[in-house]
């Protein structure tokens, strides 16, 4: 009987320790090291359904950190781009910036929004008809429309990378325009 006893308490405990190792249901995306958008992880992650959701809470956290005057950038975008951009996106980020602050011109690289991809002026930062093409498992093209200060819609791409357990942006475009490629431009910049 205590034998008995004894094998369902150590069997309860196992199964109780086996729970506790498995992944917490949720994905956290952060904020300045703060948890603030939750997006439920039970669907695959190399989904198309679950990069929609991922790159609908990036434009969440994009538009709480972005002025409502339509005014510059903000200066968090620094922050934002750690969170949410590639390694390599913000490698090449930096050697930007340092290049900027050596020139004396009045009008630096980031002369445009990137996180809008439709030029200076953006109006919602609401992605809006979200169209997913996976290339493998770890590269995504993500295509969807939003607004300029014109009240028309904007085509947007992002190139996605699949690094660091989560889904980030590699590159941000604007295709209908043919102008803007910021990693391309970026890396024509730095080779000059």
């Amino acid at each position: 009987m205590n034998m008995k006893r004894t094998g369902t308490v150590l069997f309860s405990l196992m199964l109780v320790a086996a729970s506790s190792c498995q992944a917490a249901p949720w994905d956290f995306l952060s904020k300045n090291g703060k948890a603030d958008t939750v997006v439920e992880q039970t669907e695959d992650r190399h989904s198309e359904a679950y990069i929609k959701n991922r790159v609908q809470a990036v434009y969440v956290d994009v538009r709480k950190n972005y002025p409502a005057d339509h005014g510059s950038p903000p200066q968090n975008a620094v922050d934002l781009d750690k969170a949410y951009c590639s390694e390599d996106w913000n490698r090449m980020f930096q050697l930007v910036h340092k290049k900027d602050a050596k020139a004396s011109v009045e009008v630096s690289f980031w002369y445009a929004n990137y996180y809008c991809a439709v030029g200076q002026d953006w109006n919602a930062l609401i992605p809006q008809d979200i169209q997913v093409t996976l290339q493998g498992d770890n590269h995504a093209t993500v295509t969807f429309k939003m607004g300029g200060m014109d009240n028309g819609m904007k085509q947007v791409q992002l190139a996605m990378v699949y690094e660091q357990g989560g889904w980030r942006i590699d590159n941000f475009m604007a295709p209908e325009s043919g102008l803007v490629d910021w990693k391309g431009n970026m890396r024509e910049y730095l080779a000059e």
